[in-house]
């Protein structure tokens, strides 16, 4: 349960008290057990991090979330990208997955076997729809950029996890300024942001200092901090909402 657990929180909004002097925040990463290479139900024994172990058209994934069995599945002709929108597993290309809690094409990946395999994400056990972890199964997080939510593609956006840092989910369907629970209640660049009562509002996020045309245009970038009152950060930068 630990991935949406976070989400539901949303951001906290900065302090108000003037002069608060927050602690160096830094991403920590989950580890997790070796992706699994095993067989699953009626499929041919395959391995999710080798493209070539199924035929044409088809790839190696996760064919029973309970027990991680992974097998040879079809995959669409024109399947789409990693950390696109996804509402089927064959929907996305070989050596991906659709993530049943973030619904987007997660890559497979393994801890500590090739440290550039997710590039600058990070490799995390996979989790079921209720956030369960999935015996031997381990996936990329995309540290997608909050303010562009590149590399996420249509229909997907970049939402914040204290534990996983910045990742891919379906985008929700509030605009600025509409009524959210969690991030990904809002549409694509918008965060849930929250004063620590019930409920939120969809603001854009922003980075603060950045001076760039279209960034706040005519409002002011304020400081966001997680549940756990961090600064939140992409890459040296501190993340905000404009107010």
């Amino acid at each position: 349960m630990r991935r949406r657990e976070w989400m539901a929180l949303g951001a906290s909004l900065a302090a108000a008290a003037a002069g608060c002097g927050y602690p160096q925040f830094s991403f920590t990463g989950a580890g997790g057990g070796a992706a699994s290479s095993t067989s699953g139900g009626a499929g041919a024994a395959c391995s999710v991090l080798d493209d070539t172990s199924c035929g044409a058209s088809s790839k190696c994934s996760v064919e029973d979330p309970g027990t991680g069995a992974v097998g040879c599945v079809a995959v669409d002709v024109k399947p789409v990208a990693a950390f696109d929108l996804c509402f089927d597993d064959a929907a996305c290309p070989a050596g991906t997955w659709c993530n049943l809690l973030t619904s987007v094409c997660s890559p497979f990946c393994r801890s500590g076997a090739s440290p550039g395999d997710c590039k600058a994400g990070t490799c995390i056990p996979a989790t079921d729809g209720n956030g369960t972890n999935i015996p031997g199964i381990e996936v990329c997080t995309a540290h997608c950029d909050p303010v562009t939510a590149s590399p996420c593609g249509a229909g997907a956006s970049c939402d914040y996890d204290p534990v996983d840092g910045f990742d891919c989910a379906a985008a929700g369907l509030s605009a600025e300024y509409g009524a959210c629970v969690q991030s990904t209640d809002c549409g694509q660049d918008l965060v849930c942001v929250t004063d620590g009562s019930i409920g939120g509002t969809c603001m854009y996020w922003c980075a603060i200092g950045d001076t760039s045309p279209g960034a706040c245009s005519k409002t002011n970038c304020m400081p966001l901090v997680d549940p756990n009152m961090n600064p939140i950060t992409y890459d040296g930068a501190t993340c905000g909402y404009c107010q």
